[in-house]
């Protein structure tokens, strides 16, 4: 599997380009590319995966991952809006403290309905169970109270 400053590489040369040139043609600071070329990152945000992959026809999966083939077309390639998303999740969880990373993995089970672990209800097929309904009730009853006399000393 290639490290991502690879893949940078192999896309500079099979479409002859420069840093630059690169950097213009995706509308993306020098500094981006930079930190890709000079292994001070190991992963690229979604946004970036995204113009890349249209500007060049390439698969997001192999360009995140390194995985599948370089190209769409490519019969290995896994060209999916979920492996952009998996990435960027996982790059924030990475990013994260545990408070941070703890909140990730609820939020997710709970988006995902995976609420057995959250202890929330379920339907017997282990989707979340729906609100319960209950009667409308009236409000409150309200009393007119008269002021009570004070003793006086």
């Amino acid at each position: 599997m290639d490290t991502l400053k690879q893949r940078i590489l192999k896309i500079l040369a099979k479409f002859e380009l420069t840093q630059a040139q690169l950097c213009q043609r995706l509308n993306i600071s020098d500094s981006a590319v930079s930190q890709w070329l000079d292994g001070s990152t190991k992963s690229i945000k979604g946004e970036n995966v995204v113009k890349l992959s249209r500007e060049f026809g390439l698969s997001p999966d192999w360009l995140v991952s390194g995985k599948g083939g370089m190209f769409e077309g490519d019969s290995q390639a896994m060209v999916t809006e979920e492996s952009i998303a998996l990435h960027e999740l996982s790059s924030l969880f990475l990013r994260s403290d545990e408070r941070g990373r703890d909140t990730i993995l609820t939020l997710a089970k709970h988006e995902a309905g995976r609420n057995s672990d959250l202890g929330l209800p379920q339907d017997k097929h282990g989707e979340p169970a729906p609100k319960p309904k209950f009667p409308k009730t009236p409000g409150p009853k309200t009393y007119s109270q008269k002021k009570k006399p004070t003793k006086k000393k």
